[in-house]
């Protein structure tokens, strides 16, 4: 049985600058799950950028959310800055 989810990427702090001899980064957040992967839109010249945008995510019971953060580069490949999981607890008891 899948779940369904509104899951919402706010903001992140103190990033890595890639960009500028380290002053900055383009960052953007990529969300994946085992059905599909979804991203942020990047924000220009920043190390604290907040996105607050939503996403509707669909995840089966116990399947884990990978969340990468990068650094958008227009030529050339996008820098990686960092990442974390998350399992949430759904309790589809209702």
């Amino acid at each position: 049985m899948m779940l369904n989810f509104e899951l919402k990427v706010v903001q992140a702090r103190n990033l890595k600058g890639k960009d500028f001899g380290g002053l900055f980064s383009d960052p953007f957040v990529k969300i994946i799950t085992n059905q599909c992967t979804q991203q942020t839109t990047y924000i220009n010249n920043t190390r604290n950028p907040y996105w607050n945008q939503s996403f509707n995510i669909q995840l089966y019971p116990n399947e884990t959310i990978r969340f990468e953060v990068w650094d958008y580069d227009t030529f050339g490949k996008n820098d990686f800055l960092g990442s974390t999981s998350y399992k949430p607890f759904l309790n589809n008891n209702r």
